[in-house]
């Protein structure tokens, strides 16, 4: 079987760490190799992700999630590599599904996914605050599913960006013709709680996507010149 290559950044992630790397063990694909990157954590994420003895795991002083993720691509073994955020959860077909759709059609460079998302149980008095959070970004760019080449022709993540850092490396994937291929299965859980529901974080990063969409009507602009 293919070699596929989970990549979980975290920073401070002892509450959740655990649960994200437990669905990942249980995929049904097999044949993964997990690399955690904790980026600076201070409280007892190492203890519990070293204690799951087939887990790679990597430090490095606090520098962004963007960099985490690029240390753990260039350490990857993996054919394919794929990413999930510390809180949150694979179903367990997320990965041969997502693996499927690349095998069989092989001008697909990249593969994504639907998610759910859900409130953790301490915080549901915040469903009502927030609920358009529970019908917002069914399509994460996070459940993407990328064959190893494509970060070859593309690049790895662009560090200057704190926030949408997967939105600016998939709009720079599709300027160079990089074909997206969205399955319609619900096969990641987005864990929603007090620290990443945040309506400011959203208008920060619609912000941060008006740039980033600029800079590619810029080299759309060069390219055609």
């Amino acid at each position: 079987m293919d070699l596929v290559s989970v990549i979980i950044p975290v920073y401070n992630g002892a509450r959740f760490i655990a649960q994200a790397i437990e669905s990942v063990q249980n995929q049904n694909h097999t044949n993964l190799e997990i690399i955690i990157v904790d980026d600076g954590s201070t409280d007892n994420t190492k203890e519990i992700v070293t204690s799951f003895g087939t887990v790679q795991y990597l430090y490095q002083n606090n520098k962004g999630v963007a960099s985490a993720r690029n240390l753990a691509i260039q350490k990857a073994k993996g054919d394919y590599i794929t990413f999930l955020d510390s809180d949150d959860l694979l179903l367990e077909n997320k990965i041969s599904l997502q693996l499927i759709c690349l095998q069989q059609n092989l001008t697909i460079d990249v593969c994504m996914c639907h998610q759910e998302n859900f409130i953790q149980e301490e915080y549901a008095h915040l469903k009502d605050e927030h609920e358009h959070f529970l019908n917002y970004e069914k399509i994460s760019l996070m459940t993407m599913f990328v064959r190893r080449g494509v970060f070859e022709k593309v690049g790895l993540f662009n560090v200057e960006y704190k926030h949408s850092s997967d939105f600016e490396w998939i709009t720079r994937a599709k300027d160079l013709s990089c074909k997206v291929e969205i399955i319609p299965d619900i096969l990641q859980k987005r864990r929603l709680h007090d620290k990443n529901i945040s309506v400011k974080a959203l208008k920060d990063n619609d912000v941060l996507r008006f740039k980033i969409l600029k800079e590619s009507l810029q080299r759309r602009r060069n390219k055609s010149i």
